[in-house]
């Protein structure tokens, strides 16, 4: 809390005009554009789909955050990783700047969020993080939602919910440049075809030359992306409404390019030999190692999705038939370095079909009632090619000095390499004798001296089919009463293989292993949530949740050690997930609702918690591995809305989360940045009370919006946004490398525009205090270093936008 309060009075001049959180506050909406007045309307009255039909937000017995399409023009917001710091206990992170490496954290576990665009789970996460095209607003309910969302999200569900077309033409469209050749365009046409046809057609288009550069090169970590969206709606008549969707995206990004941080040898590995951070210097810089190969990453997303909504007046049926595809490839230079070690190729191949049935009751009187059925079926196919350069080690001997010397500035000398021993009869001589003992060097001997040992190629495939039924009843014996309950059965069943070839000298280093077929046998749970609801009047809510969330047990596909044990299979199989939470709030609406205030306190239970570790083999590999333990999260949220006056708007939020691993005092892992015993056995650390990865016990997000006419024709806007996360870990273990420091950021924007809102032109600041922080570590075994990514730095833009 330290930095908390230092944070605010360095930045205490902006704050001043920022006492607000974004609509990614429980329950706010963001501040109303230049042309809007007050409304009657407080901010927990906006429409909302959590509980899977339209209701108001107040109304909702759950921790709603709602980012509004208003709230993403006025912080410029472009995809759907800058919602990561818009909403206490919700985090977005990327894993070494990758796009298609994206995990989300909801109230304490990493990667246990469902995430869905307009009511269709996005099954894998190489595709969450997209660009926000045209959206009508991105609703996060936190806390699990296994009843009417269903698979996975075990610690809520974030929906996106795009704009629909309708009766009314609409023309809008937005031009920013800013920082590092940074481009973003976006626009969108959509409107009546008449005989109950509306259509409508966006895109956007975003570059940027990237934040890092690397050391002697231009600039890394840049990207291109453009994607559109189409939708085709018919709506006859007030009892029906069809419509069909698809977007569509593509990346090409020179990204994954990391910093060097630190050191660490395994055994007296090569950390001590490339010493790529003692000669970096400075891993915040911003200058990363020079690499001898590219690398890029490309990826394609797209989907489409059939709606169908039929009101029979006694129930209302629900359609939502979809499919979604994911191809992506990483190349990257695999060690980070300019030598020729490692380089590699990573291909992801996603494809799934989902199927939604849901009959539903009319919203309103003493009994309410919802019942449906869910069919998802996706298949994943990935691959991980690797070539063994020249620059592999083979042997280091001190005494080889003078025919190889060492190959970073205060290494190790006597490194004997693929390429050294290639080029050099002497050292051909001199290792002769130790080639007819060693398997490794008598088949480089046996091959010639080869300057590559050749391609490794894991391979995996991944299968899931899971048929669920569900329901939920509501019934209001009073009127200031509501007494909610419900369940979900699912049935999953998961087909895994996984293989390793090796081509060339490759083969005696990691041996190839025959494909391996995993099935788990199929995991049935049912899913209950119950609440009850008090309702005084229309302006205060009180509620008490019990809700459940499952995930299924499962494979680690990650590549095998170099010598896989002999029960490697079934080290690669782990339980089935459970989650039981509990939920008490209060949301209000105050002062002739200009003011919101809703608080809500939480506890969840994680039993056989699956966690994803790296750990050392005993061959010295980091490996990595899924293990299950438990853990409990206590937490609360506190949001609040204010608009003393039509021109002003405040916004406040306020998360606590305190996510700890119960009891797990042989977790299979080790810090890297101590020497490991002789042996190389697998290291443990007891992980018993310490604090899950990528959860900051506090997090705070204020907003503010003022906006003023300053003549009959042009208006005035001013806004802020400011975000602090506490101290939190980026990974397990017990280096303390591992821990990011206090963080905070704080946006500025300023503009002028048309009174009616059909044109404005801003000025922005993100990140006015250029506070950088780590955003996730990699271990290199191959060369011994700690990599990491960083947060953006301070960036300028000007942007022009106009609506009709």
């Amino acid at each position: 809390m330290r930095m908390f309060l230092s944070g605010v009075s360095a930045t205490a001049v902006a704050v001043a005009l920022t006492i607000a959180a974004p609509a990614a506050a429980q329950d706010a909406v963001s501040a109303a554009p230049a042309d809007s007045t007050a409304s009657d309307e407080s901010s927990n009255d906006i429409i909302v789909t959590a509980s899977r039909r339209e209701g108001k937000l107040i109304d909702v017995p759950a921790s709603v955050a709602v980012v509004s399409a208003a709230q993403v023009e006025q912080q410029g917001l472009q995809d759907f990783a800058d919602l990561a710091l818009r909403v206490p206990n919700v985090g977005i992170f990327q894993n070494n700047n990758l796009a298609s490496r994206s995990s989300v954290t909801i109230r304490g576990i990493p990667g246990r969020a469902g995430i869905f665009v307009d009511n269709v789970f996005v099954g894998d996460d190489s595709g969450i993080n997209t660009l926000l095209v045209d959206i009508d607003r991105v609703e996060v309910v936190r806390g699990p939602q296994g009843t009417l969302y269903g698979r996975n999200a075990v610690s809520g569900a974030i929906n996106t919910v795009t704009r629909r077309p309708g009766d009314e033409f609409f023309a809008q469209g937005l031009f920013r440049y800013g920082s590092f050749n940074s481009v973003y365009g976006a626009a969108a046409v959509g409107g009546p075809l008449g005989s109950g046809f509306a259509a409508k057609f966006s895109g956007a288009y975003r570059a940027s030359d990237g934040f890092d550069r690397e050391l002697g090169g231009g600039r890394v970590n840049g990207s291109k992306s453009y994607a559109f969206q189409s939708q085709l709606r018919y709506n006859p008549s007030d009892n029906i409404d069809l419509w069909i969707s698809g977007d569509y995206q593509k990346d090409d990004n020179r990204t994954g390019y990391t910093d060097a941080v630190a050191d660490y040898s395994i055994n007296g590995g090569s950390g001590v030999i490339y010493r790529n951070a003692a000669n970096d210097g400075n891993g915040f810089d911003r200058i990363v190692p020079t690499r001898n190969d590219i690398n890029r990453e490309q990826r394609e997303v797209w989907g489409v999705a059939g709606h169908a909504d039929i009101d029979f007046e006694l129930f209302k049926l629900s359609s939502i038939t979809a499919y979604r595809s994911i191809e992506s490839v990483f190349n990257r230079d695999g060690d980070a370095t300019r030598f020729n070690i490692l380089t590699g190729v990573q291909p992801v191949s996603y494809n799934q079909f989902s199927q939604e049935l849901r009959l539903l009751s009319p919203t309103g009187g003493v009994f309410e009632w919802q019942v449906g059925g869910y069919y998802f079926k996706d298949d994943r196919r990935s691959s991980d090619s690797n070539l063994i350069g020249s620059d592999f080690i083979l042997t280091v001997n001190p005494g080889l000095a003078p025919f190889a010397p060492a190959l970073a500035p205060g290494g190790l000398g006597g490194v004997v390499t693929l390429g050294r021993l290639a080029a050099s009869p002497t050292l051909q001589a001199i290792l002769r004798p130790a080639a007819a003992v060693d398997p490794t060097l008598g088949a480089i001997y046996a091959f010639n001296f080869p300057t590559s040992a050749g391609t490794q190629t894991t391979l995996s495939s991944n299968e899931i089919e899971s048929i669920s039924g569900f329901a939920q009843i509501t019934l209001r014996p009073i009127d200031t009463v509501e007494i909610s309950g419900g369940g979900r059965y699912t049935h999953e069943t998961i087909n895994a293989s996984y293989a390793r070839n090796a081509i060339g000298l490759v083969q005696f280093l990691t041996p190839p292993i025959p494909t391996q077929r995993l099935n788990n046998g199929g995991n049935s749970n049912f899913s209950p949530n119950a609440s009850i609801t008090w309702r005084p009047n229309n302006r205060v809510t009180a509620y008490f949740t019990y809700s459940t969330g499952f995930r299924s047990g499962g494979f680690n596909l990650a590549p095998a050690a170099l010598v896989p044990p002999a029960n490697d299979a079934a080290q690669r199989a782990f339980r089935p997930e459970i989650v039981n939470s509990y939920e008490i709030g209060l949301k209000t609406s105050l002062l002739d609702n200009k003011l919101t205030a809703n608080i809500s306190l939480f506890r969840s239970n994680y039993s056989d918690l699956q966690r994803a570790f790296f750990r050392i083999d005993p061959t010295g590999f980091v490996v990595n591995s899924t293990f299950n333990t438990s853990a409990t999260i206590n937490g609360l949220e506190i949001d609040l809305a204010a608009q003393p006056i039509k021109e002003l708007t405040f916004t406040a939020s306020y998360g606590y989360q305190d996510a700890t691993y119960d009891n797990y005092p042989d977790a299979p892992i080790a810090s890297f940045l101590v020497p490991v015993p002789a042996g190389r056995p697998t290291l443990t650390t007891d992980l018993t009370g310490q604090t899950l990865p990528f959860v900051p016990r506090h997090s705070v997000v204020l907003t503010a919006e003022y906006n003023r006419p300053i003549s009959d024709a042009l208006a005035f806007n001013l806004g802020s946004d400011f975000q602090l996360r506490s101290k939190y870990n980026v990974t397990d273990g017990i280096d303390q490398i591992r821990i990011v420091s206090d963080t905070t950021q704080l946006g500025v924007h300023v503009g002028v525009g048309d009174a009616k809102g059909k044109w404005r032109i801003t000025g922005r600041v993100y990140n006015l205090t250029n506070q950088v922080f780590r955003t996730g570590l990699d271990y290199n075994s191959f060369v011994g270093t700690v990599y990491q990514s960083l947060s953006a730095p301070r960036t300028f833009a000007i942007e022009a936008g106009f609506k009709f």
